[in-house]
Parts: C-alpha cells; structure tokens; sequence
C-alpha cells in the first residue's frame, strides 16, 4: 500500500510537469501540450483531451507561456503595470459573465411588468431596475477552476483587490442594463402583440 501511493504521486507529479500552461488576456489559464510555435500562433491539444482536435490561436491573445520544463515565454509587449492593469479588466468581465446572475430578477420582473402594466408601466420598472445597488457581496469569492482533473474551486485572488471591485461592479451594471433593456423590447412586443391580436378579434366579431 505505501508503494502504491509513492507510485500515485510520482503518476500525479509526472502528469503537472508534462504540460504547458496558456495564460490568456482574457484571463484563462489553459493546460495544454503544444504542438508547434509559429511566428504568429500557437497550435496546442486541450491536456484533458489529448485525442482532440488541434486548436489554433493567435499570440496576440496569449500574455504568455509556461511550458513544461518550467521556461515561461512571453507574448505582450505591454509594460508590467499595463499587463496588470489588462488583466485586471479582463478577469473582471470575464468573471461578470460567469459569476453575475442577479440581474435575472430585474430582467422577469421588466418582462411580466411591461405586459401587465403597458410599456409604459413597464419603463418604470426597467429603470428602477436598472438603478439598484450592486453590492461587493455579489463578487465571487470563489472560483471554479477547470483542471485535468475536474473542477475545483479557488479563492478569488483579487476579491481584496478595490481596483477589481469598481471594475466588476462597472462591468456588472453595464451587463444588467443590457439585459433588462432586452427584457424591456420582449415585453412590450408581447404586449403590442396581445393588443392587436385582441384587436383583431374585436373587429372580426
């Protein structure tokens, strides 16, 4: 039994050692095993699915390269404090789109309210909902991780970041707006359609 556990963990290590990571600017951290470096791309196989599909990315999405042997490369010509300052941006809407989900209320409460109330009635409530207070307990504190192992969850290393919050609460409010103005343009559609299907009916009787 305790060489079959020396054995698991020599399996494990060997596993993290064999692959590449690619750290893109939007934020993701991929495992991958590399295929070819071109002058302007990267052609790599997803580590969790070596039998896959080749995939092809431009370098101009990459900040960089952690390869195997422990070499990182570089792709992004920026200065530190505007990688930083990148990266920030990127993880923050990236995590908005993964993480912000409390815009949904808002978004059923314009759609059923625009059709009870009229457009009208409707408005109201769009722009009630569109105002509110995004508090910093929406953030994520925790992350999902994809690895090749499954998913894990991580503790969110900028979530003590006060630049990341007003970047997040920023990029959610501009993701709420949008939401519920398209909740806004399906109520009020159902509800002009409602209104000329009943006035079709009344005036075929």
């Amino acid at each position: 039994m305790k060489y079959f556990c020396k054995l698991i963990i020599l399996l494990i290590t060997f596993v993290l050692n064999s692959q590449d990571i690619i750290e893109f600017k939007n934020g993701n951290r991929l495992p991958v095993k590399i295929l070819e470096i071109r002058p302007n791309e990267l052609i790599y196989k997803k580590f969790s699915n070596l039998e896959g599909p080749q995939i092809v990315v431009d370098k101009s999405e990459i900040f960089s390269v952690l390869f195997e042997n422990g070499v990182k490369e570089n792709y992004s010509n920026e200065s530190i404090e505007e990688i930083d300052s990148m990266k920030l941006n990127a993880f923050a809407e990236n995590h908005v789109k993964i993480y912000y989900k409390s815009y949904r209320s808002g978004f059923a409460k314009t759609i059923i309210s625009s059709i009870l109330l009229t457009p009208l009635g409707g408005y109201f409530v769009k722009k009630y909902n569109t105002n509110k207070i995004i508090n910093s307990e929406e953030i994520p504190y925790l992350l999902k991780n994809l690895t090749s192992y499954g998913i894990e969850y991580v503790k969110n290393p900028n979530y003590e970041n006060l630049n990341y919050k007003q970047l997040y609460i920023e990029k959610a409010k501009k993701t709420r707006a949008k939401k519920i103005k398209v909740a806004y343009i399906l109520g009020s559609s159902i509800f002009t359609i409602i209104v000329a299907e009943i006035s079709l009916i009344i005036l075929n009787s």
